[in-house]
């Protein structure tokens, strides 16, 4: 082999890792802004949704937070998808059998007990992730916490219509109990 078809070789094998190197911190990187934004709740729609970047960003969680952050969100996002799939499914059930000329009240009175019973395992789902949130921030953090996820326990679709007195706390699309709060699968942010 000659000195010049050697360089060749080491040069194109530089050049090799250099280019596995790249896209490898290149996937790394898009693996780590989709674990960091993954979305949980957005309390409403006019604020910021609490996911992995607000974590990040808004409370300042260091590498070891975000990991245990991770750890708390997966199972809790699985649940609590699983939960409101089948809350909006009773829902549409129910309102299929109010509308029918012969209603099953036993039926209609079933799917209720079942729907808020689904309401208090989601919302002990959310108190759950809360806690366990909370135990890994330092007391500003807390602070912080506390004021992102406050709507969760305020703006309730129900509430709503309490307060109004009119019912015109409802509006099409928000359903009694759920307000604005809903997982949010949209991994644009």
């Amino acid at each position: 082999m000659s000195k010049t078809t050697k360089i060749l070789i080491w040069v194109i094998i530089l050049l090799t890792l250099l280019n596995l190197t790249t896209v490898g911190t290149i996937l790394y990187q898009n693996y780590q802004k989709k674990a960091e934004s993954e979305d949980i709740i957005v309390p409403s729609t006019d604020t910021t949704p609490i996911n992995g970047r607000f974590f990040r960003k808004e409370l300042g969680f260091d590498d070891m937070q975000m990991d245990k952050f991770r750890a708390l969100n997966h199972p809790f996002q699985e649940a609590a998808r699983m939960l409101i799939f089948d809350i909006d499914s009773m829902k549409r059930e129910m309102f299929i059998e109010l509308n029918k000329s012969n209603v099953d009240s036993l039926k209609v009175n079933d799917l209720a007990i079942k729907i808020g019973e689904h309401h208090a395992e989601l919302k002990q789902q959310i108190n759950a992730f809360y806690l366990g949130l909370k135990n890994i921030c330092n007391e500003e953090q807390a602070i912080k916490l506390q004021n992102a996820f406050e709507p969760l326990f305020y703006e309730d679709g129900a509430n709503n219509l309490m307060r109004n007195g009119n019912g015109s706390g409802y509006r099409h699309g928000q359903g009694f109990g759920r307000g604005n709060n809903q997982i949010n699968n949209n991994n644009s942010n």
